[in-house]
């Protein structure tokens, strides 16, 4: 009997990439993202679903998550969108991974690097248009023409970040990247892959405005909606949770009217309860919050989680539960017939949003694949 188990499904994934191909068209490319760890739903795994479902190209946060998908045998173009080490260059050179561009000593130090190496250092400049985060002056041309000048440096895509959704921000960044990307084509010879929206501007169907060679959905292929704009997706019911969590019931106790349960006696009940505890908790990535404000499925009746959330495990009162026995599953994550609880449920009642949720779900727990019916292969990976 697992203590723990996450499931991805395959099915989901299929749908929420066929959902983004309707938004965005089937002529633009998708980059998926898989950083922090695919969003907590294991980067080999689902990168796997993505490249088995028709996705080119992957893009993750830091060098480690590159070299990651290179061990694991995937050969697809990757981007790596964060900042990297000088030391990691080489290796990445070397695999091939390609490396966002966001300032000039950046650009230098790969194009030193690259012809050490003997081989081209495959790059996507990116622009700094109004987030105010990474990114190279899009007025800056005399920048741009030292960077576009150097040896073994080969420009592979254009890009920046939206700020927000509003009509307004996205004009004013969408000018400024469109400066950008007419001087490096001046520069070039050529106009590389431009890629602007992420799911925030995918959902919000932007790519009508904005369509452009490229797009990097993230959370919208983990069947979630925008961290900061998750009201978005009710109007796409198309998008699917693609991760479930699972445990059981490891012990069950009678407990009189007026006991306290749990650290701090936090909650009392008014009646005789039945008290279930599973071994699962905040180490497992449940927020602390959860304790008396989650809700758990348990024979397809949603309790509350009581009491407070302890490291390794969490108590729910299923009283209302019929039958209730040591061993039955608890499902924390995922549907039943006519029950569904989601990530965005636990973001609520932790006051956060739904990719900090998944992001610290605990990577020890292996990701189970469940393939759709051509399979019956259950694929494991830690």
């Amino acid at each position: 009997m697992n203590r723990l188990s996450v499931e991805l499904s395959e099915a989901a994934v299929v749908s929420n990439l066929a959902a983004v191909r309707r938004l965005v068209g089937p002529d633009t490319v998708l980059m998926g993202v898989v950083k922090a760890d695919a969003y907590g739903h294991g980067l080999v795994p689902f990168s796997r679903l993505l490249v088995r479902h028709g996705v080119g190209h992957l893009a993750v946060a830091h060098a480690e998550e590159a070299f990651r998908l290179r061990e694991a045998g995937i050969d697809v173009p990757v981007l790596v969108l964060g900042h990297v080490a000088a030391a990691d260059l080489p290796g990445l050179i070397r695999s091939g991974v390609r490396q966002t561009v966001y300032a000039e000593s950046q650009a230098r130090a790969l194009s030193r690097a690259a012809t050490a190496l003997g081989r081209p250092a495959r790059v996507h400049l990116e622009f700094d248009t109004g987030l105010c985060r990474y990114g190279l002056d899009p007025a800056d041309t005399d920048a741009l023409a030292r960077i576009t000048a150097l040896d073994d440096l080969v420009v592979e895509g254009l890009c920046t970040h939206l700020s927000g959704t509003a009509p307004e921000l996205v004009d004013e960044q969408l000018a400024r990247f469109d400066v950008a990307c007419r001087a490096a084509t001046a520069l070039l010879g050529r106009r590389p892959a431009r890629h602007v929206l992420a799911s925030p501007g995918i959902a919000a169907g932007l790519h009508r405005r904005t369509a452009m060679e490229m797009v990097r959905p993230g959370i919208l292929l983990y069947g979630l909606g925008p961290s900061h704009s998750p009201a978005l997706l009710p109007d796409l019911p198309e998008f699917r949770p693609v991760l479930s969590m699972t445990s059981r019931i490891e012990q069950l106790r009678q407990v009189p009217a007026g006991t306290p349960v749990g650290y701090g006696a936090s909650w009392t009940p008014a009646r005789p309860a039945v008290v279930a505890t599973v071994p699962v908790g905040f180490a497992d990535g449940l927020p602390k919050a959860l304790g008396g404000r989650g809700r758990v499925l348990v024979g397809g009746v949603r309790v509350p989680v009581v009491g407070q959330v302890g490291m390794g495990h969490l108590n729910v009162d299923v009283t209302r539960v019929p039958r209730a026995a040591t061993g039955d599953e608890v499902v924390l994550l995922g549907d039943r017939p006519g029950q569904r609880l989601g990530v965005q449920e636990w973001a609520d009642a932790a006051g956060t949003i739904n990719t900090e949720v998944l992001v610290r779900l605990a990577p020890a727990t292996p990701r189970t694949v469940r393939q759709l019916p051509y399979s019956t292969e259950q694929e494991r990976c830690a």
